[in-house]
């Protein structure tokens, strides 16, 4: 039976440290993860993977690009030196973003949304991505939770680096 003990105990120990090597996962791919929540409004989608659609008093939008849109930021585009290039951690990057009708809204202006997003705090088994404060709170104000990674990223997450990091320290507890 001491060797029942011993297990038990040890899973006890590693109980209380639990969060803190889930923490250190998510700080150690943080870079990873940002780039998925950027990759999430690349392609229009807030937190819930809804439309980034709004309403805000007189003004509304679909979450989709009207047609005069392209035509302002094109105007925009040869005023600016960011913009032009996406580029992704991962090495992926995509060339001119167009803003057609139809397309969804994708949060390539000026670039600093998207340049300045970094992993804000981590703990207690949450993470928390973030950019410019004042960008933030503004985007926030009119589309909602944006910068919260959605379902599926939050699956990936945790599959990829969280459950191993885990499972490992659970398994290395239970082993003789």
């Amino acid at each position: 039976m001491k060797f029942l003990e011993s297990i038990i105990n040890d899973l006890t120990i590693l109980e209380n440290e639990l969060d803190t090597i889930a923490s250190n996962s998510i700080k150690e791919n943080s870079s990873e993860i940002v780039t998925l929540v950027k990759r999430q409004l690349s392609h229009g989608k807030n937190s819930y993977d809804q439309p980034l659609s709004f309403t805000d008093g007189n003004q509304s939008g679909t979450g989709f690009y009207a047609r005069s849109t392209q035509r302002i930021y094109n105007k925009d585009l040869k005023k600016s030196v960011s913009g032009s290039q996406v580029n992704f951690s991962d090495g992926t990057s995509f060339g001119r973003v167009t803003k057609t009708a139809g397309s969804p809204y994708n949060f390539h202006w000026t670039g600093q949304t998207q340049d300045n997003m970094q992993m804000g705090e981590v703990g207690n088994g949450k993470y928390q991505v973030v950019t410019v404060k004042s960008r933030m709170s503004f985007l926030e104000g009119i589309y909602g939770d944006i910068f919260d990674a959605n379902e599926k990223n939050n699956e990936f997450v945790n599959n990829e680096f969280v459950s191993p990091k885990l499972n490992k320290a659970i398994l290395k507890a239970i082993s003789i």
